[in-house]
């Protein structure tokens, strides 16, 4: 296998190939073989302690990053006219129809190469977990729009390689922990 990784086939190869590494026990259960950390339960710890303080922050960014972040927030709640095969890596939301960003999704999945690779996640914290750790297992580069978002995850949350920061990322690790 370790050939095949060096020469990377599509996800959809690696899907038909190995269907069990796509099932979210099985990417937690590697993530901790390649890392000896537990995915789920160390993001989840983090991301339970840094929420109330990463909010704070989100909601008094102003400038130009505030303008971003708030768009952003808003095609996060309306997704409208997204198609599965638009998507080169994504986490989707599924709600019902009406339901408001605010409600329980339907559905949570990961999308990589226009493929939806894994479904029926519990919540959308459980979903990124998994991206991450799916992304991690495979060795994919993060997706550009996400860089950031994605060292948080490693080097914060997860505390894998979290000696060698980015600059914005230890920025945001000291407000943190202001």
């Amino acid at each position: 296998m370790t050939h095949e990784i060096v020469n990377r086939p599509s996800v959809q190869d690696f899907r038909d190939r190995w269907p069990a590494l796509f099932d979210p026990s099985q990417i937690s259960a590697e993530f901790q073989r390649i890392t000896t950390v537990h995915l789920e339960r160390k993001f989840m710890s983090t991301l339970d302690l840094s929420t109330p303080k990463l909010l704070t922050l989100f909601r008094t960014r102003g400038g130009a990053l505030g303008g971003r972040l708030k768009k952003q927030m808003e095609q996060l709640k309306d997704p409208e006219g997204l198609e599965v095969d638009q998507l080169l890596m994504a986490v989707v939301v599924m709600r019902n129809m009406g339901a408001s960003a605010d409600d329980s999704p339907k559905d949570t999945g990961i999308v990589i190469e226009r493929v939806q690779v894994v479904t029926g996640l519990k919540d959308i914290a459980t979903t990124c977990a998994v991206f991450f750790g799916l992304t991690y297992v495979l060795n994919l580069s993060y997706p550009s729009q996400l860089k950031h978002t994605f060292e948080v995850f490693q080097k914060l949350f997860l505390e894998i390689d979290a000696l060698k920061l980015l600059n914005k990322v230890q920025s945001l690790k000291c407000k943190l922990l202001a």
